[in-house]
């Protein structure tokens, strides 16, 4: 069995300097012996979504059931949310399509403040569309609990109301489910998630 290659090293350590990896997560890894099992482990067989859920992460890709058949209404009554900004009507939000669709969506992570068009323009970069909002709605039923852990973007879908461009997302404030309306320019804090879908 050969030995790891210096490009292979360089790699791991240009991925933990991009993850900005705290100097005491770091040493955790360390001193906890993560490290010395993830050299010993077996990768083959890897079930990368059943690691992630392991450490309370999310999976990588999301399914659910986008259904054409409801209402903009129906939809939002589908998610059970505490609170919806009184603006986001069908009116706002024209959704066309039909029948009903399994989506598999991802969120996006870009860990800075972006802008709306930076972050569509990565998007596109990697091989992605940004979702749209009655996508945000199907995944906002089906994963309800997600939205509380960070703030969720469809930037795929642009309403105009009084001159602005308003985008709908998902969020969390004082343990309520919110969906939620922002202005398209303005920035987006590096908290935020980017629903998105291979083109």
């Amino acid at each position: 069995m050969r030995n790891m290659t210096a490009e292979q090293l360089l790699s791991i350590v240009k991925l933990l300097v991009e993850k900005e990896l705290p100097v005491e997560q770091a040493q955790k890894l360390l001193d906890k012996g993560a490290m010395s099992d993830l050299c010993d482990f077996n990768f083959d067989g890897f079930d990368r979504d059943k690691f992630r859920q392991f450490g309370g992460l999310h999976p990588l890709v999301l399914e659910f059931l986008l259904d054409y058949n409801l209402t903009v209404e129906q939809m939002i009554a589908a998610g059970g949310y505490d609170w919806t900004n009184p603006d986001i009507t069908s009116t706002l939000f024209a959704v066309k399509g039909e029948g009903q669709h399994k989506r598999l969506a991802q969120l996006i992570h870009f860990d800075e403040d972006i802008s709306s068009d930076e972050a569509k323009k990565r998007l596109y970069e990697r091989g992605l569309r940004p979702g749209k909002f009655e996508e945000l709605l199907g995944f906002g039923a089906k994963y309800p609990k997600t939205q509380k852990k960070f703030p969720i973007i469809a930037l795929g879908s642009v309403a105009r109301l009084d001159g602005s461009g308003l985008v709908a997302y998902l969020d969390e404030s004082d343990s309520r489910r919110n969906l939620s309306l922002d202005c398209r320019g303005d920035d987006w804090d590096r908290r935020c998630r980017f629903l998105a879908f291979a083109k």
